[in-house]
């Protein structure tokens, strides 16, 4: 017996080992973004005037104009980052997030009786999403997001107060990246999710501790969404986002001429057959989870698969 637990405990370890070294390799990807230099350099100006922005200091041809600038708080880490070792200590931060993501994560999936799954899922995750594994601000929302989905997973469990831990998430989030709208979307999902569990199985009722919980989370996740510097611009900022996940049409200029806001199954524009084939095993897969764990399906699983795959549909950088 014990020859087969430490057996066990070897195939996990060398599981987990083989995903850290996914992770790291890419996370030690070198830096390919653009955007990269102005969040450098705006985290530079917030560091030396100790104030962020409120017009556009760099751009020519509309210098002085109105700027909302919700990503202050992570181009200031970047700053502070890159001067504490260049543009190498980045990379490595970039690597340290990517296996912190794997970490809040994993336990969300975790079977003792299947590790393999839970590998293979993460696995396949990290090759769909290494591509945006940049020093961008969507790199620490993937970590926020994770933060929310482990929470949520826990509230569904245990029903305790951690919950509410989202909030101090979301406080952060909003003056990190736009995506936490995201956040906010999922934990109103989570409730709804919660009003439908006795109609969908009539032999569950109505929990009304964790409907209360669940609201005052879903409320106060939209309340410090106004605790940024630009208060009421900031926490609407998201808004003016939408016409990034709409159809190629909507998106005006940006839609038709940069690759990452076209559709995933665009055609030429689209993703390349490698990523159709990671992404459709990675959508597949998570289906396929769910069908064979029917019995134990939550409402929300559903509506998360869902309303992510219609966002990774919508453009090849949602996925």
């Amino acid at each position: 017996m014990s020859g087969e637990s430490a057996a066990q405990r070897a195939w996990v370890l060398a599981l987990a080992g083989a995903l850290v070294l996914l992770g790291l390799a890419c996370g030690l990807q070198k830096i390919r973004s653009f955007d990269y230099w102005w969040l450098l350099r705006t985290g530079a100006l917030i560091a030396e005037t100790g104030a962020v922005p409120k017009v556009d200091v760099f751009t020519y041809t509309v210098n002085g104009e109105r700027y909302v600038d919700i990503h202050w708080l992570h181009q200031l880490v970047l700053h502070g980052v890159h001067s504490l070792g260049g543009h190498a200590a980045v990379v490595i931060a970039k690597a340290v997030l990517v296996v912190g993501l794997l970490a809040i994560l994993a336990p969300i999936g975790w079977r003792r009786e299947r590790p393999w799954v839970t590998a293979l899922a993460l696995g396949l995750m990290l090759l769909v999403a290494a591509d945006r594994f940049m020093p961008r601000p969507e790199l620490p929302s993937f970590l926020l997001l994770a933060g929310v989905l482990a929470l949520l997973d826990r509230h569904q469990r245990r029903g305790d107060a951690w919950v509410f831990g989202i909030v101090a998430i979301q406080l952060v989030w909003a003056n990190v990246h736009g995506l936490f709208a995201v956040g906010i979307a999922v934990c109103a999902m989570a409730f709804a999710a919660e009003v439908a569990r006795p109609l969908i199985s009539p032999d569950q009722s109505l929990r009304p501790g964790a409907l209360a919980r669940l609201g005052a989370v879903t409320g106060l996740a939209c309340g410090v969404s106004l605790v940024n510097p630009n208060f009421l611009e900031g926490a609407l900022y998201p808004i003016q986002q939408l016409g990034m996940v709409g159809p190629p049409e909507s998106r005006g200029l940006f839609g038709r001429f940069i690759n990452e806001l076209s559709p995933t199954l665009g055609g030429a524009r689209g993703l390349e057959p490698l990523g159709l084939v990671l992404a459709g095993a990675l959508a597949a897969g998570s289906f396929a989870a769910m069908a064979l764990n029917w019995r134990r399906l939550e409402p929300l699983d559903v509506l998360l698969w869902v309303a992510f795959g219609y966002l990774a549909l919508g453009a090849t950088r949602n996925l």
